[in-house]
């Protein structure tokens, strides 16, 4: 993965999400984007390299408040 992928909206309305979540973004009215994104872009994480699935979650009002999170590709 080069590139940063196609950001997706994610709050009370855009996604279909279990219960808990839902009721939390709505009560605090959350709407932040999550992308995957190359390892080399990440903050944190820069060193695990490319054989896992990296996100950035920025929030939409504020995309200098950003966040990352790494997943097993074989998950």
């Amino acid at each position: 993965m080069g590139e940063t992928r196609t950001r997706m909206l994610v709050n009370n309305n855009a996604l279909k999400l279990p219960c808990e979540l839902s009721s939390l973004i709505r009560r605090y009215d959350l709407n932040y984007y999550v992308s995957a994104v190359p390892y080399s872009k990440t903050i944190g994480w820069e060193d695990w390299g490319e054989d896992f699935i990296y996100f950035k979650f920025e929030a939409s009002e504020f995309p200098a408040v950003q966040s990352y999170s790494v997943n097993n590709r074989g998950t």
